[in-house]
């Protein structure tokens, strides 16, 4: 092993670990499920541990990051998990190589089963051999005829479940040969903060399929572990203690009992579900910087980021007719591809990023504007000619209708605002419920999210629909809408 490798004893670092990554490293399962808020730690305490892990503990293993695209992988969780590598002592071009085969004179390990020379664009080479594929959603059966030795989906809030039973976890399969004696072959993280859309509330159900008796052994376990290890005397019986007690623990962590029995089913991977929120990192980002969230943040933000609550549309609403299925993950783009791994380019591809991005149509920008708040909603109608009418029956997929999707990275504001308009009975019968637009601009309850947005975007697909029928047709430009 060469120098950069290895850390002499004077060069250790000390290092803090919060109540969430501790659980984690204690229980270390073969599936792990978190819900934890922004700002406890996930990148350095759950994605760079698990992955850190799994490298040591699988030379020449591969791995699977599975991103909803390419531009989310790339602009966002990468960074985030390179820089968390860092902090562990890994770095990039001296243990391990993004976007590229590292080069011959790194003398790095070679994988059981390499990607094809023109895949390693969409990889991470260790220095051991073990390769990390970034797994696109938005390319159909990316990970199709493919085997892999472990999975991690951070922002798991936005992938796709059934493309992660259909596709990812057929292929999370075989080699058995190579590492069926590691407790964590074939093993899965998934990471998020608490979903808002309901197809992400998928990992919310992953409690069920935990088993809390036997997270409580391997807690046990581990702690008699360690306390047999840090025994002064270290005898033949500690020694064969010891040895004992690591073996009990690695099994526990492989295989618990089955939470729904079944005839002929003795045992299954063990699973942990954990959820967290801000408060469990206080000693890391201090008490001024959660105040600051709190006066800064939009509550709604707040209470489902940070807080970790779960929350839910105002029922029989004014966009009663919104769902999940309005809400789309855009494709990845050429332009995306063409810049690999150069993070700051990757940072500044702004709306070029987004595949839903249509060069040759119009921008359609409607406005709402007032004393307290001023909102814009920017659209494109797609190339079909369709005739429009109204907003609950386009919602509802009226085929004589335009059909309104929303991309779900850039529209935070709008879908919770949108969630949270309500109706009343005006003098004109049934009308959108306006009245927070009365109340004082808070931190707990801000103008973001009431129901000014929403009137942009009624003025938006209202002049898309009744005002500007060439739409269709049209060129390129921008179009305001007032």
């Amino acid at each position: 092993m060469t120098e950069p490798f290895t850390r002499k004893a004077k060069e250790a670092q000390r290092k803090f670990f919060n109540k969430m990554q501790r659980m984690g490293m204690a229980i270390a399962a073969h599936d792990e499920y978190w819900v934890c808020s922004r700002g406890t730690g996930k990148s350095e305490g759950l994605d760079a541990r698990f992955i850190i892990r799994n490298v040591w503990s699988m030379p020449g293993s591969t791995g699977a990051l599975i991103s909803p695209s390419y531009a989310k992988a790339w602009g966002n969780t990468l960074p985030a998990i390179i820089h968390a590598l860092a902090e562990w002592g890994y770095i990039e071009g001296i243990h391990f190589f993004v976007g590229r085969k590292a080069p011959l004179s790194a003398n790095f390990g070679k994988p059981k089963r390499p990607p094809l020379q023109t895949a390693w664009g969409n990889c991470i080479h260790f220095w051991n051999g073990t390769v990390l594929v970034v797994l696109s959603f938005s390319q159909g059966m990316s990970a199709n005829s493919m085997s892999l030795d472990w999975v991690i989906g951070p922002e798991a809030k936005f992938l796709d479940y059934d493309k992660i039973k259909s596709e990812v976890d057929p292929a999370n399969r075989g080699n058995l040969q190579d590492f069926n004696q590691c407790p964590w072959h074939h093993s899965v993280l998934y990471s998020t903060d608490m979903p808002t859309l309901k197809a992400g509330r998928w990992i919310l159900d992953k409690i069920n399929d935990m088993n809390p008796v036997h997270i409580n052994l391997i807690r046990n376990l581990y702690r008699e572990m360690k306390l047999t290890e840090r025994l002064p005397e270290q005898t033949p019986y500690t020694k064969r203690k010891y040895k004992e007690l690591r073996h009990d623990l690695m099994l526990a962590r492989k295989y618990q009992a089955p939470v729904k029995p079944m005839r002929g089913k003795t045992r299954e991977y063990t699973v942990y579900y954990g959820e967290y929120d801000i408060f469990d990192n206080m000693e890391v980002v201090g008490k001024d910087y959660i105040w600051q969230m709190y006066r800064n943040v939009p509550s709604l933000i707040w209470r489902t980021a940070f807080m970790n609550e779960r929350l839910f549309r105002v029922a029989n609403g004014f966009y009663s007719a919104l769902n999940d299925y309005h809400f789309y993950t855009p494709g990845d783009t050429r332009y995306m591809g063409s810049m690999g791994a150069d993070w700051n380019r990757l940072r500044l591809a702004g709306c070029l990023a987004d595949g839903d991005l249509d060069m040759d149509a119009p921008l359609l920008i409607g406005f709402d504007s007032n004393s307290a708040i001023n909102t814009a909603c920017i659209g494109q109608v797609s190339r079909h000619d369709w005739r429009h009418e109204q907003i609950d029956r386009a919602l509802k997929h009226d085929p004589t209708l335009l059909y309104p999707v929303f991309n779900k990275y850039n529209n935070e504001f709008l879908k919770l605002a949108m969630e949270q308009t309500a109706v009343k009975v005006g003098k004109n019968g049934f009308e959108k419920d306006k009245s927070p637009e009365a109340t004082e601009d808070s931190p707990d309850n801000p103008d973001e999210y009431k129901t000014h947005i929403t009137d942009a975007w009624d003025t938006l697909f209202v002049g898309a629909n009744f005002f500007m029928p060439e739409l269709a047709y049209a060129e390129s430009g921008i179009i305001f809408l007032h």
